[in-house]
């Protein structure tokens, strides 16, 4: 009887395990393969950027006619453009300016004893007409203008190395003289008062968005700031400082995600998901369950420091490793691994996970990982 009972228990006990296995391999009918991945701890947001810039008046009444490019850098007094009246010859200005240009080269060059090692031989002048020929006959007006200015500097520096500095400056200030008959007092040139990166529009909040405003924000605070914000205008300004800071409000919780001294990537959607470093510089305390939080950088993506507020995502961490779905990730005495498909079996390996995020989970390779590259999880 006792025999009976045992063998029923046997029995018993070997189905059960064998139901367990069949529904654990059977029901289990996914499966990836691993492969080396990247995840990230991010969340995205909306900066508001605060700059240091000084906008250059412009007389009333006048049109202001810039000669130097939108974001081109400038130096302190360089001459940026001039404002014009309604009656101002503007060929004639801006002949005028580029006669300008080359007197304050040539006067420089005359000056320096070593200019003669840089002047242009007489084939790299008729390689200069040769590539003005070509750019004509494709119609490339960009190439055509840049390479018209370069012409015109390698013939001076070939005529200040030559001796003739004096002479060719007499002439074109001859013809400055005829030009300014024609220009007469309708032109204030314009200089920059700092040097920096011209911007040739303004939105009014150069002021109030300053980079020292970027700091003690609240959420009201910075909202009541960037309400005030408008579409650009006319103008122009100088970026004077390279370093910048964007203010974001945000939720208390990834707020706690993050410290003062941090450095964080922060990867701008209006740059073609460009990145960029920055340093998390404040935090502020909450207000109704959110905070402000202040980056601060000295780069940015190109043509990013034009606009007042930009999307990005501000990146926590990267995380590297063997990437298996989460679902996959079990428990067996106490250690956590996966399945993994063999030949012939299917077998446990153990396996450290670094990160889990949504779907997927990333095991960090070392000697408490036996999970290997290529293997097939099942789950």
């Amino acid at each position: 009887m006792k025999k009976k009972i045992k063998l029923i228990v046997a029995v018993c006990t070997a189905l059960f395990i064998l139901i367990n296995l069949i529904f654990f391999f059977v029901f289990r009918t996914s499966s990836e393969i691993v492969y080396f991945d990247t995840m990230e701890e991010a969340f995205g947001t909306t900066l508001y950027l605060f700059k240091d810039e000084v906008v250059i008046p412009t007389p009333d009444g006048g049109v202001l006619r810039p000669t130097a490019k939108d974001g081109e850098r400038v130096y302190r007094g360089a001459r940026i453009g001039a404002v014009l009246s309604s009656d101002t010859d503007e060929a004639a200005l801006h002949e005028y300016l580029r006669i300008q240009d080359r007197i304050t080269r040539l006067s420089e060059a005359g000056n320096e004893e070593s200019y003669a090692d840089t002047v242009r031989t007489d084939e790299q002048i008729s390689s200069l007409s040769l590539q003005i020929s070509t750019a004509t006959e494709k119609g490339d007006m960009a190439k055509l203008g840049r390479l018209k200015d370069e012409l015109l500097i390698a013939k001076d520096e070939k005529s200040a190395a030559g001796g003739q500095t004096n002479a060719l400056i007499g002439i074109l200030q001859d013809r400055q003289k005829t030009l300014a008959t024609g220009i007469g007092n309708s032109m204030k040139e314009i200089y920059s008062p700092e040097a920096g990166t011209l911007l040739l529009h303004t939105d009014g909040m150069e002021t109030d968005m300053g980079t020292k405003k970027a700091e003690k924000l609240t959420p009201s605070s910075l909202a009541e700031i960037v309400q005030n914000i408008s579409p650009a205008s006319a103008g122009c300004k100088v970026l004077y400082n390279s370093t910048w800071k964007g203010a974001c409000t945000i939720d208390e919780h990834t707020a706690g995600l993050l410290k003062v001294g941090q450095v964080v990537n922060l990867r701008f959607h209006d740059a073609d998901e460009a990145e960029e470093k920055a340093t998390v510089s404040e935090i502020s305390e909450a207000e109704d369950g959110n905070c402000v939080v202040v980056f601060s950088s000295n780069r940015t993506a190109n043509g990013l420091l034009e606009r007042r507020k930009v999307s990005v995502d501000v990146i926590l961490h990267r995380h590297q490793g063997l990437r298996v779905p989460a679902k996959a990730i079990t428990e067996e005495e106490g250690v956590q691994g996966v399945y993994v498909q063999t030949i012939t079996d299917k077998v446990f390996r153990a396996a450290e996970v670094s990160y889990i995020g949504e779907g997927y989970a990333i095991i960090k390779e070392g000697e408490k990982t036996k999970l290997k590259l290529y293997d097939t999880v099942i789950y």
